[in-house]
């Protein structure tokens, strides 16, 4: 009986929390899109534009698929590869706004769902704050630089639909049974995230690794080889796109014609002081970053490691918090080591450094080697999206909205790092914490509408 009544308890707490979470998501994502600006960006000035007859590619005796066809045809041969993504994009930026409003909400609180899925903390209240409070911390208003409507469906909705795609991977691979429209939706899924070349790198990378794990220890199942196909289909067409090779030349001569004459090992240095600048500076990330390297000193310490890790584990993250203050106190941004990684090579190898020193703290607090292997190769995965757009002036023309995919990985980080602990982590249990991190949210609340744009 006593068992009984615990457990409809626990039920209780878990409709409770989780209500309480997307009930608020839904509230606040409301407000944030209520400040939304839309009267700028990609979609006014060229996708909003496609599906109306009379434009250039919508001829007054064709028909809509004619101008889709026509649209997608002349970027992927002069401009772009997101085909899919660009799709999306000119049939929702001429639905009225309202219609783009809807679904960029709902695809937001697709991300929390992903993540509450992927996620397997057993205290709910710890679970859903902790997932609301990462989330909390990411800067909104780096999805508005090419325009919300545009930015939000090339960058935050591949994310959701990437996460998509891994929550029904991770389902696939634990044997969980799966209906046909749920898969089907994953494939499709599969096919618009893989379609923007920094989560193909990512899913690529991240795939590869679970289909060749699994197949030596003979687990591999056969609904994972579709998403597998389509990732390296998608890939190819990538590579292989004219309009991206064009498109590169195009913005190498308008922003940056120097970059021309750029070795590969150059092209390579600024993919990582990109990734570098993405991790420990980017207004979407860095507070993100500082979270995750506090909680690992916690750890350390908890877990009674040794005093090199955690000496380690105090450096990166003193690092951390100088590197995000740098450019406010005069003394440390001058100095030789806290400069812009792009005019400094002592600071982007300090960088470095630091990133060896994080992924050596994160392996000795999570201990299987296996897991280890595991987390190491997804990190790196996720730096590469960054390294990669060094060999585009993408590292100078994209901004920061292009670091959102490694912003996701390593929140990611901590909730595996949380759930992994979350029997010793007391201090998550406090309700002096719990109330702390109310008060925290409700300030990360005000600096992302206080700056949207």
């Amino acid at each position: 009986m006593k068992n009984l009544e615990t457990k409809q308890l626990d039920t209780s707490d878990i409709n409770k929390y989780k209500i309480l979470f997307y009930m608020l998501g839904l509230v606040i994502l409301v407000l944030y899109h209520m400040r939304f600006n839309l009267g700028y960006g990609d979609v006014v000035d060229t996708y909003g534009n496609v599906l109306k007859r009379g434009s250039e590619y919508f001829p007054e005796d064709g028909n809509v698929f004619e101008a889709i066809f026509n649209f997608t045809k002349f970027h992927y041969l002069e401009w772009s590869s997101r085909s899919v993504i660009e799709i999306v994009l000119i049939i929702v930026g001429h639905m009225p706004t309202i219609c783009w409003h809807v679904l960029d909400i709902l695809m937001v609180l697709l991300i929390g769902y992903c993540l509450d899925k992927l996620t397997h903390i057993k205290n709910q209240k710890i679970k859903y704050l902790s997932i609301f409070t990462f989330l909390m911390m990411y800067q909104v208003s780096t999805m508005c630089s090419a325009g919300w409507i545009a930015t939000t469906i090339n960058y935050s909705w591949v994310v959701a639909t990437g996460l998509y795609v891994a929550l029904n991977i991770q389902r696939i691979r634990l044997g969980q049974k799966i209906s046909a429209g749920s898969y089907i939706m994953a494939l499709l899924a599969a096919l618009f995230a893989m379609n923007h070349e920094q989560m193909n790198g990512l899913m690529l990378l991240c795939i590869s690794g679970i289909f060749f794990y699994d197949i030596r220890r003979k687990e591999f199942k056969k609904l994972l080889l579709p998403f597998y196909i389509i990732n390296i289909v998608e890939f190819i067409l990538i590579y292989t796109c004219p309009g991206n090779a064009s498109r590169r030349h195009t913005e190498t001569i308008s922003y940056y014609p120097i970059y021309e004459g750029y070795s590969f090992l150059h092209k390579v240095y600024e993919g990582i002081c990109s990734m570098l600048t993405g991790l420990f500076h980017a207004n979407g990330m860095a507070v993100i970053t500082i979270t995750v390297l506090a909680l690992l000193i916690y750890l350390s310490f908890l877990n009674n490691q040794t005093v090199i890790v955690k000496i380690i584990s105090i450096i990166v993250f003193a690092y951390s918090i100088l590197k995000r203050i740098s450019a406010k106190i005069v003394v440390i941004e001058n100095n030789i080591f806290f400069k812009d990684y792009r005019t400094s090579i002592p600071a982007t190898i300090l960088g470095c450094l630091i990133l060896v020193g994080i992924l050596a703290v994160c392996c000795f607090n999570i201990k299987k080697i296996s897991e280890c292997i595991g987390v190491v190769w997804i990190l790196s995965a996720a730096a590469a999206t960054k390294v990669i757009l060094g060999f585009s002036v993408a590292f100078l023309v994209s901004g920061e909205r292009t670091t959102i995919y490694m912003t996701f990985v390593v929140i990611m980080l901590a909730l595996y790092l949380i759930q992994k602990y979350e029997d010793t982590l007391v201090i998550l249990k406090k309700n002096w914490f719990c109330f702390g991190m109310c008060l925290i949210n409700l300030m990360l609340f005000a600096w992302n509408y206080y700056y949207l744009c």
